[in-house]
Parts: C-alpha cells; structure tokens; sequence
C-alpha cells in the first residue's frame, strides 16, 4: 500500500516548487448545471458537498493555456517537455460532523473519451487516503467508457468503493481520481478526460494534484492554489467530488453491483471472457450474450453468481463457437440476473477476431468527418452505413468495387445528432461494425 502524506508536507512540497505556479489557466463556461442529479441524501446518508454545489458554486473547466489540445488541469493533463498530471484529489475536513464511513460518492466529469476504442476500457481508480495519517485505505473503479456514458446523459459518475469503510480518527480524508494510465500524446491516442471544479474563491482551496515532473523524473503532491495561477491570482478550488457518508455501516444503502474489468480475448478455443464484481446483492447469476453487428444479441450461456457478497468475485467464460461467425468483430456483454428476477446489461465489449478486414476509425469523437482506414484482403463490393443505437440507418455510403489493399474512406456526419452510432462496414463475405461517438 502506498503511503503519501499530504497536510505534513504540504509547506515543503510549496517552497520547493513555488515557480510551477506560474501556468496559466483558461477558464471555459461550457457547462452551466447538473442536468441530472444521480443521488443524494440526508439524515443517515449524507452527500458532503452537494447541496452547497448545486446552489452557490459555478461549474467550469480549466485548461492548459489557451491550448485545450494540451489536456484539462483536472483530469488527463499533458504539459509535456515539463509536467504530467496523474492525479486529482479533493481534501475533505468531517471532524464536525457524526459521520463515520464512506461508501461511495459522485463525480462530475465534464468530458470523457479516446480516439481509441480500447481505451474506453481502462480503469480510473477511485481512492480514499488518510489526510493526517498517510495511506490509502478505500478504494473502488471506474471504466472510462462509464464515464463517458454518464457524461452523454448528463448525469454525475456514481462510484463505489469495494467495501464499506471506516473514516480514520481524524476524519479528515482525500478523494483521489487516478488516471495515471490516460494520456494525450505525440501519436494518434488521445485520451479525454475532465473533472469539473468550481469557480475561483467560490470556496476554501480544497484540490491537490500528483505531478510528474519530467525535468527531475520526479513525482510530488502539490494543493492546486501554490501551483496553478493567473498572474499573481492562486487557483483556489474544489472539485465536484461528492462522497457518500454515514453515521453508521448499514446508513447508506447497499449499492447495486459493479461489474468492473470485463474483458474479451482471443484463445485458440475460441474467445476468452473474464470480469470481476464488487457488492453482489441477491445475485443469482450472469448470461452470456453475443453479437455479430453490436445490436442483435444471443444467449450463448450462464454462469451462477455469488449471492449476496462485499467481496471481490472473478469469474470467466469461454466461448467456443466461434467458427459459424462471418463478421470479422464480434461483441459480446453480460445479462445480470436477481433472484427476484430483476436485470442489468454490462458495458459491451468488441473483439476482433483473426484473419479479418483491417479498419481503423477516426477521430472518435468525432464533429464532422468520420474516416476509415481500411485495408481489403480481396478486392470487393463495399458499403458503409452509420446506425444508431436504436438500430435504424441515419446515413448509408455505397462505395463500390474497391480493389484489395489499403483505402481511405471519408463521411460527413455533421449533420447527424450527438450520440452514440456504430459504422457498419459490408463487402462481399464480411460485416465490421465500430463504436463511435458523434459529438
């Protein structure tokens, strides 16, 4: 476990970098409320935060500059030759209050996304530290393709923690977003992510961020407000982080469960699926699902669940019919079943499958053009079809005999609504199918 002190040194880590305050921030006014609130609460279950959020904070995002290119400070960040940020935290004092355990909370993140698709699926780790006394000792998950659904939608992010957790003696804690993992980089990968934070001297300063500084190839814990500034201005913020908190173990309902780190690869069987879950509540089991177009799903079996259960479950599945498949990507999800019959869907997961057509789609998000990289092992007949989530073509592009090889294919989607589509690549003897977003 790592252990970080924070309040103990937090004069040191500001006299020793006092001249990283010198960056400047641009402000961007794009998201003017919480459309959607996800939860709350009162009494037993408290939401730290939320109700002095909703009615006297402003909800803005910063960025690097005037270059938004270059990251958000809150979330991927790339100041490349000189910082990376790896992670945001917000400190939160409770010792005037009777609330003793946190079990998970809210984020609102302005925006989430890749230009890679299998990006979508690394993880963000949620983590509670102790302020006074150093160490993490709660933590939980997010996938980033979560993120960007509640983002779509206009809701907060709901996180749970993997189990209930006492507060320390001080209560006194950090709420840590880790997104060490994302990155904008000098190649085609750029991973998107932003947390929304407050209006400056809306509020005490109460964010910190780990920095990598690539100078000295260290990494330090630094309060927001000694390192950002306008000027002579400090940045002085919180970010709209909101714990769930409870004066007893059982305050806070039991969440529903979390399938985290669902994945799909190929065997020489056939296709591997693993996940694991935190919080199982009643659950009586899983059914295996699979597509060849994204939309038209199959039961291929069940696996039994855990019951009712705080701990952590792996399970794992092998598909081994995939020889009748024509598409060359195949997707697959999970049907969690109750005892009292009640369901939910997993996050769906696309797997190429060998010896395939060869297409790469991008940008993704994309405003405008969409294009395709593709490559034929055949020359064929070729249509391009954009649909949405609901199953029905917005836009249909016949692009004729095309020779084997490489091609690049644009289409315009201006015109289409914001959401989520899928691009449906037909030749001659096989389907591809991607996940894009349109924005």
């Amino acid at each position: 476990m790592r252990k970080i002190i924070l309040i103990v040194f937090s004069f040191y880590i500001f006299s020793a970098n006092a001249q990283h305050a010198t960056y400047h921030v641009t402000r961007t006014n794009s998201f003017k409320g919480v459309t959607k609130v996800v939860a709350g609460g009162s009494g037993a279950c408290d939401t730290a935060n939320f109700q002095t959020a909703i009615n006297n904070w402003t909800p803005l995002i910063y960025t690097v500059g005037s270059d938004q290119s270059k990251g958000y400070i809150f979330g991927v960040s790339n100041l490349y030759p000189d910082y990376s940020i790896q992670r945001d935290a917000n400190y939160f004092d409770l010792s005037s209050t009777n609330l003793n355990y946190i079990t998970g909370g809210l984020i609102y993140f302005a925006i989430a996304g890749s230009t890679e698709e299998s990006s979508l699926d690394k993880d963000v780790l949620i983590e509670i530290q102790d302020a006074q006394g150093g160490g993490y000792f709660a933590s939980g998950f997010l996938s980033l393709r979560q993120i960007q659904q509640a983002t779509m939608a206009g809701n907060l992010t709901e996180f749970k923690l993997l189990q209930v957790a006492s507060l320390p003696n001080s209560k006194q804690i950090f709420v840590v977003v880790d997104h060490a993992q994302f990155g904008w980089g000098a190649g085609s990968t750029h991973d998107s992510l932003a947390i929304v934070a407050n209006g400056d001297d809306e509020s005490q300063a109460a964010a910190w961020q780990y920095v990598y500084d690539y100078h000295t190839s260290q990494n330090f814990w630094t309060p927001v407000n000694q390192f950002w500034s306008n000027g002579s201005n400090p940045l002085d913020v919180n970010l709209w982080i909101f714990p769930y908190l409870s004066s007893s173990a059982e305050g806070c309902s039991v969440l529903a469960m979390t399938i985290i780190n669902f994945n799909a690869s190929i065997t020489d069987a056939g296709a591997s699926l693993s996940w694991r879950t935190a919080g199982e509540v009643n659950n009586k089991g899983f059914e295996i699902e699979r597509s060849e177009d994204g939309q038209r799903f199959s039961d291929l079996g069940f696996v039994n669940g855990s019951g009712t259960s705080n701990k952590i479950h792996n399970y794992n599945y092998n598909d081994l019919t995939l020889s009748g498949v024509n598409s060359t990507t195949v997707f697959y999800r999970l049907k969690q079943i109750n005892q009292d019959g009640e369901t939910i869907y997993s996050k769906v997961v696309p797997l190429t499958l060998k010896g395939g057509i060869t297409c790469k789609l991008y940008p993704n998000p994309v405003k405008d053009k969409l294009s395709l990289s593709l490559n034929l092992n055949k020359a064929s007949v070729t249509t391009v079809q954009i649909i949405s989530k609901d199953g029905k073509t917005v836009l249909k592009s016949e692009q004729g005999g095309l020779s084997s090889g490489n091609h690049q294919i644009c289409i315009n989607v201006a015109q289409i609504a914001n959401g989520t589509y899928f691009m449906r690549l037909t030749t001659s003897d096989q389907i591809v199918t991607k996940l894009f977003i349109k924005e």
